[in-house]
Formats: structure tokens, C-alpha cells, sequence
């Protein structure tokens, strides 16, 4: 029998659809990260992200996560060298 969708009839049995799939223990809770983050007392701090111009894109979602908790993150980009020296 062909296979109707993206799982193949013998692996069925490994297979569960989204709608009954249990919740994701790294389910994004921002109301939660936001509790945690004013009983840590972080509230407002102004860190600063060290990073390499050769991968842009890590430390600009990190720095968009922790300004949804009320961070003021800072990034530093440095050339590889510099990175590797600090």
C-alpha cells in the first residue's frame, strides 16, 4: 500500500499527531521566564554579549529573548582574535 502522507504505514506506530502530542518541556513560557527572572532579581540589568562578527545571528536572539524579560543586553562584536584573547 502507498504511503497517503509523510509517515510510512510501518512506522505508524511511531507516530503522533501535534494535536495529541504531549506539551514540549522546552515550550516557550515568557510569562514564566519573566516571573523567574524578577525573583532572580535581573530585572533591568545591562549585560553584555561577547560575540565574533563571523556568527551575527546567535547573539541577536539571545539579545531579543532577554529584552522581552526587561534586559538591556548589549552586543559586542569582535574579530575572531580579539574573541579568542578575552
Amino acid at each position: 500500500t502507498p504511503a497517503i502522507g509523510p509517515i510510512a504505514p510501518a512506522f505508524a506506530w511511531a507516530y503522533i499527531p501535534p494535536d495529541q502530542a504531549p506539551p514540549s518541556p522546552q515550550a516557550y513560557d515568557l510569562e514564566a521566564a519573566k516571573a523567574l527572572a524578577e525573583k532572580a532579581g535581573i530585572v533591568g540589568a545591562k549585560p553584555t554579549i561577547m560575540a565574533t562578527v563571523n556568527v551575527p545571528r546567535p547573539p541577536e536572539v539571545l539579545k531579543n529573548q532577554l529584552n522581552d524579560l526587561g534586559l538591556d543586553v548589549q552586543i559586542e562584536s569582535l574579530q575572531q582574535a580579539a574573541w579568542n584573547e578575552r
